[in-house]
């Protein structure tokens, strides 16, 4: 990200800019892990790699031989005197589409990854809107033995449904609907066009995009075929007129 946006994601945080969190962003470059710089500036501090591969070397993540000299990189960072290291990491594309999360579907090369990680949490932004600020997090250990899922919301992110009374994602995504939607029905069937309808709305209100997918959303549940008889054909004859 760009420090500017950075910046601002800082305040909606409460971060305050001082030396108790130090920000290093893409436009000063990336110091690798064995910077002499990256070394003096862990010690005592909790880092987080944003994005973990920015600062992994290797160049074929499958690869043991090449994960295990990521560890070796991450391990004397640690011994250096860094409190911590937490790696955000984009899972694979095609990781995004499985009912079941595991380790290997969330960390490319989980073979060699795993096995350096003290824990390893998966969040989805369970939000119809993505863009919404005020987001809703499923979040599920996936390398944290005991801990079962739960929910935040918000900005800063507050507990919105704890460990032990959340259901599991799969359960979760069938009867999950955006309570917003109703409302946007409502103002469909008095005949508000898609813009009109979003102004209706508290802020932050949602996108155009989501307003869209809603109103194509309630045309098609409130769309019937219509059915033509041929003369003299019977049942035989129907023909949907779609």
């Amino acid at each position: 990200m760009h420090e500017a946006l950075v910046r601002q994601y800082m305040e909606k945080l409460e971060i305050e800019d001082s030396e108790m969190f130090l920000v290093r962003t893409m436009e000063h470059g990336i110091w690798p892990l064995e910077h002499p710089r990256m070394v003096e500036s862990s010690k005592g501090r909790a880092v987080f790699l944003d994005t973990m591969g920015y600062f992994n070397p290797a160049n074929e993540e499958s690869s043991y031989k090449q994960s295990l000299e990521f560890a070796r990189l991450a391990y004397r960072l640690l011994n250096g005197g860094c409190e911590g290291l937490i790696g955000l990491y984009h899972p694979p594309k095609y990781s995004t589409v499985e009912t079941v999360w595991t380790l290997e579907n969330s960390i490319l090369g989980s073979a060699g990854y795993g096995g350096i990680l003290r824990s390893c949490l998966r969040l989805k932004n369970l939000s119809s809107d993505l863009n919404d600020s005020n987001v809703h997090v499923y979040v599920e250990g996936l390398k944290n033995p005991g801990l079962k899922p739960f929910q935040l919301e918000g900005i800063p992110l507050k507990m919105k449904v704890p460990p032990g009374k959340s259901p599991f994602l799969k359960d979760l995504s069938k009867c999950r609907i955006d309570p917003r939607y109703a409302k946007a029905c409502e103002l469909f069937e008095k005949g508000l066009s898609q813009r009109d309808a979003r102004d209706h709305f508290d802020d932050p209100k949602p996108s155009l995009g989501t307003i869209n997918k809603w109103h194509q959303k309630w045309e098609s549940e409130n769309s019937f075929p219509t059915f033509e008889f041929a003369r003299g054909e019977g049942v035989q004859g129907v023909h949907e007129q779609i």
